[in-house]
């Protein structure tokens, strides 16, 4: 068995950090969203914890399918980092 690298054990820590941190602001963010853009972030941050703590998994086990749930971590993280502050500005309510 191969040993783990400091990259992927901080690459998994990472993933899963905000993972849980996305699970628990979307499930918090969802019902009592301002708008519709609001709404579009909070299920991003849903899928970032489901794709971050998923792919924290595969990461750790280093197993070759973590690319796809990764991919779709990076690409929520992002997407919830440029929506919300729009969503949440006071001219968009």
């Amino acid at each position: 068995m191969r040993g783990r690298s400091f990259g992927l054990i901080l690459v998994a820590a990472f993933a899963a950090g905000t993972g849980l941190n996305g699970l628990y602001n979307g499930a918090t963010d969802l019902p009592s969203a301002p708008n519709t853009l609001a709404t579009v972030v909070g299920v991003l941050n849903v899928t970032m914890g489901i794709a971050g703590i998923f792919a924290a998994a595969l990461v750790w086990r280093q197993d070759r399918r973590a690319t796809v749930p990764l991919i779709a971590w990076g690409a929520s993280v992002i997407g919830a980092a440029l929506l919300a502050p729009l969503a949440y500005a006071p001219e968009a309510g």
